[in-house]
């Protein structure tokens, strides 16, 4: 488990990144937060250009900062020390991570540090009513006193991290970003794969082919569709687009009120998550597939799905040899049909709705069921472990995550998972660890 790190937050005074007039620091040391080292620090921004509503917000005005230093007197003198090098954590990367390889654009800043995203970490492991962080922080019963107060926020940032982690463990190695600017680096990265930067859209894939579509029963026909974040299976998302238009799909490229389905890859915006949310609790026809949801469906629809060449640690393998306690694993993953897919992914959002409302047995029940199908959705693996490490059921925790090896294993040919194989194995060997010393 991480748990060395620096929390922050950032505050500005327009919609521009490099506009920032606050920012909290929260550095955190073997699991606990440095009471005595956390820092709130006002910036200058370059222009007096105050938005009314932001200034509403967190209450900052150009008199309270202009004789304040500006970001590049600040770093020089205190932040430098501080963050250089370090694992930043923060919540909602696409205004702190943002703020950051902006100033250090805008200042010309030479820097080194590397990032995660609570908020991709609620979005990855949680299905919470919203991923903002009040949100969250009510459902963890962490207080946040002073929302939008800079170092506020990032002690609450802190403390949602140090929950998080201590309940995922090590499946968030393939999280953590590098910021910009970025030291190159040497060596191969395992990586490397989910790091490439996708294409956008092109007006080809926007324009609709209804007429020429052979299965118009497919899930995709007559859909506004977006497809947004990247890929494992895809790093140019135009071939992915190619696909679900051939199926007679209308592509956008921004979350509307009309739009059906949400394609999310790793790294969709938060705006959009909340947009298509809005669909949802608004009773339309609207849903989100990740990635690994939408692998099945095109299976199921005979589309190829292209492979990742990975090499699987032969230890794995063994590991699962007298492991045929669950049904027998078929090429579809194991539903008759698109129906039977959405029922499973119901039930599984319905056990974590359990487990929130502090029904825990019940949730415990649902997993286990879905984990009797020839295909469960991850969430049921992933929360069945979180659940079993709390309760110090490490032999059961064994067992589920000796069945998610299983299927990730039996599934790589169709959908390359390196990153959640290696991260499985790890915590296979920390269970086996945990069992032994309890002898």
């Amino acid at each position: 488990m991480i748990k060395d790190f620096i929390a922050i937050d950032f505050e500005t005074a327009n919609d521009s990144r490099i506009s920032a007039v606050s920012i909290g620091v929260v550095p955190v040391c073997n699991g606990e937060i440095e009471d005595d080292k956390c820092k709130h620090y006002f910036i200058r921004p370059p222009e007096n250009k105050f938005k009314e509503l932001h200034t509403q917000i967190h209450g900052i005005t150009w008199d309270k900062v202009k004789n304040e230093p500006d970001f590049k007197e600040l770093w020089d003198s205190s932040l430098s020390s501080i963050l250089n090098k370090q694992l930043i954590i923060c919540h909602n990367a696409s205004i702190d991570k943002a703020c950051l390889e902006q100033l250090f654009s805008h200042y010309n800043i030479d820097g080194e540090f590397n990032f995660i995203d609570t908020r991709t970490l609620a979005e990855r492991y949680y299905s919470f009513e919203n991923n903002k962080l009040k949100t969250i922080c009510q459902c963890f019963n962490i207080p946040l006193e002073n929302h939008h107060n800079a170092l506020c926020d990032a002690k609450a940032c802190a403390e949602v991290a140090l929950k998080m982690l201590s309940e995922i463990g090590d499946n968030v190695e393939h999280l953590i970003q590098p910021a910009f600017p970025q030291k190159k680096q040497s060596g191969h990265d395992k990586f490397s794969h989910l790091k490439e930067s996708h294409q956008k859209i092109t007006r080809e894939m926007l324009t609709p082919d209804f007429e020429n579509v052979e299965n118009k029963e497919n899930p995709f026909y007559k859909k506004k569709v977006v497809i947004s974040g990247t890929y494992e299976n895809w790093p140019d998302r135009n071939d992915l687009a190619s696909i679900i238009k051939s199926m007679g799909a209308d592509i956008d490229t921004n979350v509307s009120v009309r739009t059906n389905i949400l394609i999310a890859g790793a790294g969709v915006g938060p705006k959009k998550f909340e947009k298509m949310q809005a669909n949802i609790d608004a009773g339309k026809d609207a849903f989100i597939l990740k990635e690994f949801d939408l692998i099945p469906i095109l299976k199921e629809l005979n589309i190829k799905i292209p492979t990742i060449t990975v090499e699987v640690h032969p230890a794995s393998k063994n590991n699962l040899d007298d492991l045929d306690i669950y049904a027998p694993i078929d090429p579809i993953f194991g539903c008759k049909n698109w129906s039977e897919f959405e029922q499973r992914n119901e039930l599984c959002n319905l056990g974590y709705t359990k487990e929130r409302n502090g029904d825990i047995e019940g949730a415990i029940q649902i997993y286990e069921e879905l984990l009797k199908e020839t295909w469960t959705p991850y969430l049921a693996y992933t929360r069945l472990q979180i659940i079993y490490r709390k309760q110090k059921e490490y032999e059961k925790e064994l067992r589920v995550n000796k069945a998610f090896l299983k299927i990730l294993h039996h599934f790589n040919e169709i959908h390359q998972n390196e990153y959640t194989i290696e991260l499985t194995e790890k915590r296979q060997i920390k269970i086996i660890n945990l069992i032994n010393n309890n002898k």
